[in-house]
């Protein structure tokens, strides 16, 4: 490669950086939690921690589904075809979340009455939660 081919490659690649704009950057920070840096123009502008951003984002997802009913009715019935539509709707509801998504809800059971929810959040990646009655 010749000092111009070089030079116009370390161009367009600068170039590529300014014109994202934002670039995410993950690593394992101070405390072993997960941290999201935000640059602008190459500047650091930014640092968050993704476990109290998803915190933030579980939370309210647990309280809709507690107070939707539908994980004690899951738990409370029998007929594993009301338990499955009782999980459809839950997971159609999680997707239904702006921030998560469309699709990519998950629920499995670990062990009787333990379910693990998980999904793809817009800007924080994978998304896991234990649901108990």
């Amino acid at each position: 490669m010749n000092k111009r081919t070089a030079l116009l490659a370390a161009l367009l690649a600068g170039a590529v950086l300014l014109c994202a704009g934002v670039i995410w950057r993950q690593h394992s920070g101070p405390g072993g939690g997960v941290l999201a840096r935000v640059y602008q123009r190459g500047e650091l502008v930014e640092e968050i921690r993704l476990d109290r951003v998803q915190e933030q984002i579980s939370i309210p997802i647990v309280h809709m589904i507690r107070e939707s009913g539908l994980l004690t009715e899951m738990l409370a019935n029998r007929d594993p075809m009301k338990r499955k539509s009782c999980l459809i709707k839950i997971s159609t509801a999680v997707d239904d979340d702006e921030r998560i998504i469309p699709g990519t809800t998950e629920i499995s059971e670990s062990e009787p009455g333990v379910y693990w929810l998980t999904a793809q959040t817009e800007l924080y990646g994978a998304l896991s939660l234990a649901l108990e009655a």
